[in-house]
């Protein structure tokens, strides 16, 4: 029985334990994080990993304006971390874990169009974040350092 009283079959709780256990590994992604101009600012937030679930959201706003939102989540299947993002909650695409350091992770899918590897790094209050593919046999690399912020999105 769970904490509430109800009956939760033991493999499913063993499952459960186990995917919040390899999602705290990327417990310094926790927070918001933010890259601020004067025409725009980007933010970017995650949950804790909880339940085996860590949800994140992105927005960017131009001129005061929402120009695009991105849903994001990091959960396990088959014992990976997966990466699935939902760019305006228009479908989803899964990227798998294919690199992890004390605090650092990449994800990848090389089957998608762009991008294919999305990799995260913490620096100290910075998060580096490459987002990197090739489009039209041209690699592409975008890398962006976001600030940590003390704001709540959830």
């Amino acid at each position: 029985m769970n904490e509430e009283g109800v009956e939760v079959p033991l493999i499913l709780w063993s499952a459960t334990i186990a995917a919040a256990a390899s999602l705290d590994r990327l417990d310094w992604l926790t927070g918001c994080w933010e890259i601020r101009s004067r025409e725009s600012v980007m933010i970017e937030c995650w949950t804790d990993g909880d339940g085996g679930l860590r949800l994140g959201v992105n927005r960017v706003v131009v001129e005061g304006e929402a120009q695009f939102f991105e849903q994001l989540r990091i959960e396990v299947r088959d014992g990976v971390p997966v990466y699935v993002a939902s760019p305006r909650a228009e479908g989803t695409t899964a990227f798998t874990l294919s690199e992890e350091g004390d605090r650092s992770v990449s994800f990848a899918n090389p089957e998608h169009d762009y991008p294919q590897r999305i990799a995260y790094r913490r620096e100290g209050a910075w998060l580096w974040v490459d987002v990197s593919g090739h489009v039209d046999g041209v690699e592409v690399n975008e890398q962006s350092r976001w600030r940590r912020v003390r704001r709540s999105a959830f």
